[in-house]
């Protein structure tokens, strides 16, 4: 009860009694009537107390719903601009948050005087695990990605975000290029000796990583470019590798969407654009050369020639890489023909092409086109290609008379099966352990074991990118069969490589 009904209550018995006295000598009823009145005021007044505490208790219990339907309203608000700001399937920033804080560090940088740095991550095969494995494998080594480089962050400054599919960019503290590329040896380290895996399977998809500093008065979008750009560069080299631009560079492929387009343009409508150009094979003991590797070149009306490096890699991005690759197959076919000895002819698969499901039936209708025998055609596909999954495709191509050639081995899967069921006939050893054997007694061994189970498998070698005698000399005295490089021979159209005198049958 509230205390203020009770000064109510006295005062209104002290009317009732002065007024029985100043009526006096009225009869006692006026008294008693005064009673009842006061009595009657304070029941009137005590209900209303109690109706007003009710009401009381019902405004706060209705504040503190509304309260509480405030907050929710609030946290709902705050996740939805986090998941707004986040990669749904990593939890990473996406780009239009990272490209914000991109920007607001950028500022800090310039009023503290430190600089950036930017770092793209391409994985390099993704797709072919996508179509082979499956997009739940997929995601899978998108997370582990996404918390690799979170395992290589070292402050606050460090952002991390994924931009879409396989490409992931990086914002770091770095005051010279010594540092950046620490940080992705950081990366290679840590996904050498924590290899993606999907269901306890190793997955040893290559690292392309593209880097680049902060200037002056550059912004978000401005560094992002020129990291992807890097990205680029580092595709073209084999193997885990990166690549760093400075702002003063101007790549050629700078406006890469025009180039996409020119060559669309270019398969549709001008495919005579699109040249191919013959390297041969030699014997490693006698002064012969073999079987030729394909080679495309894009003759530019404009730029020139464009070597594969600056556009393979966008066709195999955009899927143009499907009609592409048949257009070369058809063009070195053609040329195969034409040339006046039983050469067979070597032509480069890639993973995309190598998974259309027709890809069998296209091949035969373009060698019954151009009239190439099937023996005489090389198909050199990746080990990433020879998997239990394309292993039907793989015997219709043996089936058909094909020879199989894996290219760059080493660097990609190791499926020994296929190698074992007599699918393959030869083995291209990976430039990258040509190059490093003089100087590296372990790349030198890892090349003396592949030799050593190719010939046991009786099987063909081929060893890449040979460009010194050095290294010619020590695969002759570890009996390598074939050699290929700059050293012999460079690519060359096939008029001038059907006039070779020294062109004979050798493997």
């Amino acid at each position: 009860m509230s205390i203020w009904l009770w000064p109510v209550f006295t005062v209104s018995l002290g009317i009732t009694f002065s007024t029985t006295l100043y009526f006096y000598p009225l009869p006692w009823l006026i008294l008693l009537t005064g009673i009842v009145v006061s009595v009657g005021l304070f029941i009137v007044l005590w209900r209303y107390q109690q109706q007003l505490n009710h009401l009381n208790e019902y405004v706060d219990e209705q504040t503190e719903s509304l309260q509480q339907h405030i907050n929710a309203l609030e946290h709902a608000n705050q996740e939805l601009e986090r998941q707004n700001d986040r990669d749904y399937l990593t939890g990473l920033y996406n780009r239009r948050a990272f490209t914000k804080r991109l920007d607001i560090t950028l500022a800090k940088s310039r009023r503290l005087s430190f600089r950036l740095a930017v770092l793209f991550l391409d994985l390099t095969g993704f797709k072919h695990i996508n179509n082979t494995l499956g997009y739940a494998a997929g995601d899978v080594l998108l997370q582990q990605t996404g918390q690799h480089l979170q395992a290589v962050c070292q402050d606050d400054i460090d952002q991390i975000a994924r931009l879409g599919g396989d490409k992931f960019v990086m914002l770091f503290r770095a005051n010279t290029d010594e540092s950046a590329i620490w940080r992705a040896n950081a990366l290679f380290d840590l996904f050498t000796h924590t290899p993606l895996q999907v269901e306890e399977r190793v997955v040893p998809l290559k690292l392309s990583l593209g880097i680049t500093l902060a200037n002056t008065n550059e912004n978000a979008e401005t560094l992002i470019k020129r990291a992807e750009i890097a990205v680029l560069q580092a595709k073209q080299k084999s193997g885990n590798a990166y690549a760093i631009v400075q702002d003063s560079e101007k790549p050629q492929d700078t406006d890469r969407l025009a180039l996409e387009n020119e060559l669309q343009q270019v398969l549709e409508e001008h495919p005579e654009q699109i040249r191919v150009f013959f390297q041969p094979k030699r014997h490693i003991h006698k002064d012969i050369f073999g079987n030729p590797e394909t080679l495309v070149r894009w003759a530019h009306p404009q730029r020139g020639f464009i070597s594969p490096g600056a556009f393979i890699p966008l066709a195999e991005e955009t899927g143009l890489i499907v009609k592409l690759g048949e257009l070369v197959l058809q063009k070195a076919c053609e040329e195969a023909v034409a040339w006046n000895n039983p050469l067979h002819v070597a032509v480069n698969f890639s993973p995309r092409q190598f998974m259309e499901p027709d890809i069998v039936e296209r091949v035969a209708t373009i060698l019954q086109e151009t009239g190439l025998p099937p023996q005489r055609l090389i198909m050199e596909i990746t080990e990433s290609m020879v998997m239990p999954e394309s292993n039907d495709k793989l015997e219709q191509f043996v089936e058909m008379g094909i020879q199989l050639s894996i290219d760059d081995f080493g660097t990609g899967y190791s499926n020994l099966k296929s190698l074992q069921k007599s699918l393959i006939s030869e083995l291209k050893i990976d430039r990258s352990f040509v190059l490093d054997m003089v100087h590296n007694p372990q790349a030198l061994a890892l090349v003396e074991g592949i030799l050593c189970l190719a010939h046991k498998l009786k099987l063909r070698v081929v060893a890449e990118g040979v460009e010194n005698i050095e290294q010619v000399s020590l695969l002759r005295k570890i009996k390598c069969d074939y050699i290929q490089g700059f050293i012999f021979c460079k690519p060359m159209p096939s008029e001038r490589f059907a006039r070779l005198k020294f062109v004979n049958r050798a493997g």
